[in-house]
């Protein structure tokens, strides 16, 4: 996305592609941080389950 962003930036050259780059760099920190966050919950939800089928024995 970064590289798309660049050429992008190379025929669009104004404040806006400014601001519009500030805030593409700001979403992908914050889909970058929700997806890591994603992960660990995904794993603590797998050892969950997992003590739940040791539990019920299965």
């Amino acid at each position: 996305m970064t590289s798309k962003l660049t050429a992008l930036g190379s025929t669009w050259s104004d404040k806006h592609y400014k601001r519009f780059s500030q805030a593409q760099t700001t979403m992908e920190l914050h889909l970058k941080a929700f997806h890591n966050r994603s992960q660990l919950y995904c794993n603590y939800l797998e050892r969950k389950a997992k003590a739940g089928d040791a539990y019920l024995g299965l």
